[in-house]
């Protein structure tokens, strides 16, 4: 599984990277300097037909991986997840994340929403580095799903900054694919916040961190300041959270037993 692992994440890689590129050209040659797109020009299909292309393929990869996987899989075996990269790629995340927080209300003007905003931030970063190098339990983990649950709070939070942001700006695709990849960010931290309590869904949460991962590396060439190294960052914890639903042995299913009072065909 391993090798499926590699390909299909090194896809999603290697299409954000892909996104990125062709982003950052419509956005040079299609907008002007007012944010204001070009009338006519022929770059401004490409990048949404790209992602539907995109989109479709991870499904159809998503599909046929986890056909043999389907929803078995359960991150709550009482052992820490044995893989270096995984572990220093989350733990850097969450080191830059609560980095981020302090940057971002050291540079605002610091109101009550910057300040929640910052708060819930910086609760992330502290929750990636708690769901790595915390011992998890056997079963259900309430300590899990309580500091799975504050990352998706925060992914609501960073939806309503960027309309903050964006909300007077006439054209929506010029800010429309930050949107698409805080959604599948946040679905991602809300699909993987399951495994913690035993209800994860394998094909639904892979196809969230694939194409997150996506989104966010696209994204990168669409935003500037400290949302440019947060969609950075949520591309690596997307495609950290893709890696470990891929690499995740599969239990053995339960043999069946013979109802009580039968006899065995051996006998």
């Amino acid at each position: 599984m391993r090798k499926k692992a590699l390909a299909l994440s090194g896809s999603a890689l290697f299409l954000g990277i892909a996104g990125f590129f062709l982003r950052f050209l419509e956005l040079r040659y299609d907008y002007t300097d007012r944010a204001l797109p070009i009338p006519g020009s022929p770059l401004r299909i490409v990048t949404p037909v790209f992602l539907l292309a995109a989109a479709i393929v991870l499904a159809v990869c998503v599909a046929v991986a986890g056909r043999e996987r389907r929803d078995l899989i359960t991150l709550n075996t009482g052992e820490r997840f044995s893989s270096a990269v995984y572990t220093v790629l989350t733990v850097l995340c969450g080191l830059g994340l609560t980095a981020c927080a302090v940057y971002y209300y050291l540079t605002t003007e610091r109101t009550v929403f910057d300040g929640l905003f910052a708060l819930f931030l910086a609760m992330t970063g502290i929750s990636q580095l708690v769901l790595t190098l915390a011992r998890p339990e056997k079963g259900s983990d309430p300590v899990r799903v309580l500091f799975g649950a504050i990352c998706p709070v925060f992914g609501c939070l960073w939806l309503i900054t960027l309309y903050r942001i964006y909300a007077g700006h006439p054209t929506l695709t010029f800010y429309c694919y930050q949107f698409l990849a805080i959604v599948a960010s946040t679905l991602t931290y809300y699909y993987m916040m399951g495994f913690y309590s035993s209800r994860g869904r394998c094909r639904r949460s892979l196809f969230a961190a694939l194409l997150g991962t996506v989104l966010c590396l696209l994204s990168v060439a669409d935003s500037a300041g400290i949302h440019r190294y947060l969609y950075l960052l949520h591309a690596i914890v997307n495609l950290c959270a893709a890696w470990r639903l891929l690499v995740t042995p599969v239990p053995p299913e339960p043999e069946e037993q013979a109802p009580e009072g039968t006899v065995s065909e051996d006998t």
